[in-house]
């Protein structure tokens, strides 16, 4: 049986991270993420898939998690991760042992009860088109605002051009990854 999640969607808050940040080093956007002030943007009912994505019940879009886990054969050791690099995301732990070092919440405390459930499917149902529409949005404002972090303290996000991507492809494929 499919589980449902409540999950707090968060993005960068720009005015308080310009005043409270001082500096943000190079790095993976969930350094970036980790390290500027964010603020709350919408409350969305998820699922995840057997693959480790987490989609959006109704449109079925996948939402950005940060995660928390400990790491393998370790009790005191944590591992982050993005499951999708964007700067729209919620934050989870899906360590399936108690950790009382923890920094995320754990994915179970966030099951939603079946009237909350039906509650946000009779609410949103009706208006898919313009959950889509507001969801897209808030994307594409999270990623404005990604750029203008990147670009205040002098950083640039680094993509991978074609021939890179070709030479990382015949690797895998040389080395059957």
């Amino acid at each position: 049986m499919r589980r449902f999640y409540k999950v707090q969607l968060l993005s960068i808050d720009y005015d308080e991270t310009l005043e409270k940040v001082n500096s943000v080093k190079e790095g993976s956007m969930i350094d970036i993420l980790d390290s500027v002030e964010l603020k709350e943007v919408k409350e969305v009912i998820v699922y995840k898939t057997i693959f480790g994505k987490f989609k959006e019940t109704i449109t079925g879009m996948e939402v950005p998690a940060m995660v928390e886990e400990l790491a393998p054969y370790s009790n005191a050791e944590h591992e982050y991760y993005m499951t999708k690099n964007m700067p729209l995301f919620f934050k989870c732990n899906l360590s399936s042992e108690k950790d009382p070092e923890r920094d995320f919440d754990y994915l179970d405390d966030m099951e939603v009860s079946a009237d909350e459930f039906i509650e946000y499917v009779d609410y949103n149902v009706n208006r898919e088109d313009a959950f889509i529409d507001e969801m897209t949005s808030l994307e594409s404002d999270a990623i404005m605002k990604f750029d203008s972090i990147l670009r205040n303290y002098g950083l640039v996000r680094k993509k991978i051009n074609r021939s890179e991507r070709k030479k990382i492809k015949s690797i895998a494929k040389h080395y059957d990854i």
